[in-house]
């Protein structure tokens, strides 16, 4: 069903893509979107990959608005190690799952040029992410990250976000948080809090081009904490003319179930609806 693209050398380097066909004789209006997603898994999970889109994308097809949707894409990434996937020094450079910041946010902006590049995307997209996906949709528009020729997206949507590095692991007792963002992003607390998007000075990261945020959150996500997206809500009021939208009560699921259920599809139909109706 979705078509693969590679956009570097590594076996995670890759673009997961599918463009509905248009209906016969009806071309896609201008302002038709791409919808682009970056999946979670604290930075180094193998087992949730750039496919774990593919049935969000099925539900999708059926909506209301898919002839005004360009394409889908997800967004696979290097990752860094996990103690329950080892790996050895037999494990070929292609493979490795040794990543470190800013290896991940490198990747999703080299993804995302590429898209760009090649099917004419430009700024005509929604950034999805949820996780730490939703961590690097925000940090695309860090100008810290910034690369030449990439075009902002027009949408970010944060499904269960963390954009509080050092809040989370805070404000969780389980010392996996440590260790995973330990392992993405190195011992420096003060490296977690210059990444974290919460920290954004809109000011210094300017985003002329950004017309919406929704900020969704599960009402029985176990893994990550209720602040994050009040955080995160805070510090995007600083930019003029952006519409912030806070979804606490529109999902009920575990962490993971937003993305193999049904609650990814249902919230990014609430976005589509909130774009185009506008």
């Amino acid at each position: 069903m979705m078509e693969e693209f590679f956009y570097g050398h590594h076996d995670l380097q890759k673009i997961a893509l599918y463009q509905p066909p248009p209906k016969r004789d009806v071309p896609r209006p201008e302002n038709a979107l791409w919808l682009i997603y970056i999946h979670g898994g604290a930075w180094r999970d193998p087992s949730i990959t750039e496919l774990t889109f593919e049935q969000t994308v099925k539900t999708l097809l059926s909506s209301r608005w898919i002839d005004r949707i360009k394409g889908f894409a997800s967004i696979s990434y290097r990752l860094s190690s996990h103690p329950d996937y080892k790996q050895d020094s037999t494990t070929v450079a292609t493979k490795k799952r040794d990543a470190k910041h800013p290896d991940h946010i490198e990747d999703v902006l080299e993804a995302l040029v590429f898209l760009q590049d090649n099917f004419r995307m430009g700024q005509r997209y929604i950034l999805a992410g949820h996780s730490c996906g939703a961590t690097l949709a925000f940090q695309t528009i860090m100008s810290q990250f910034a690369v030449p020729k990439f075009a902002k997206p027009r949408v970010i949507v944060g499904l269960a976000g963390i954009y509080n590095l050092r809040g989370l692991r805070d404000r969780k007792s389980d010392e996996t948080y440590q260790t995973f963002l330990t392992g993405a992003f190195g011992e420096s607390e003060a490296d977690w809090d210059s990444v974290s998007p919460v920290n954004i000075v809109p000011t210094e990261n300017p985003w002329p081009n950004g017309r919406l945020v929704i900020l969704a959150s599960s009402t029985l996500d176990e893994a990550v904490d209720a602040e994050q997206i009040d955080e995160m809500a805070k510090t995007l009021e600083g930019y003029d003319g952006l519409k912030i939208d806070t979804w606490k009560q529109i999902l009920h699921c575990s962490h993971d179930d937003i993305w193999s259920g049904d609650g990814l599809a249902e919230v990014l139909e609430r976005v589509l609806d909130v774009y185009f109706l506008k």
